[in-house]
């Protein structure tokens, strides 16, 4: 379903979400639920701050993960939105921009 389709979908769910990673592929997720939900968990599972967290996406359903994150970083090959809400847009996959990042940041 293209994003622009989804509230026809919206209405007819109470408990969940739908986010998407391209115009056609979507998630549908927990209203309560997320990858921001699953960064927060595992930092705490660490004793990390969500400040103290890298994130890296490239699709919609990676906005509230990069919002969530110390440092969000979309990839090269990213949605024009999400580029736009990133603290950091890096190269692509194909060019190790997760590597090329991680430099960037001074991490490795």
């Amino acid at each position: 379903m293209h994003y622009d389709d989804a509230p026809v979908l919206l209405p007819a769910t109470r408990q969940t979400k739908v986010t998407y990673w391209c115009d056609y592929g979507l998630d549908v997720i927990p209203k309560d639920g997320g990858k921001d939900q699953g960064l927060l968990r595992v930092a705490h599972h660490f004793g990390a701050e969500p400040s103290e967290t890298i994130a890296f996406g490239d699709g919609l359903n990676d906005l509230d993960m990069l919002r969530t994150a110390g440092i969000g970083v979309a990839m090269g090959n990213a949605m024009e939105g999400l580029k736009k809400a990133a603290d950091y847009v890096t190269r692509t996959v194909e060019e190790e921009g997760v590597a090329f990042a991680l430099r960037h940041f001074h991490l490795i």
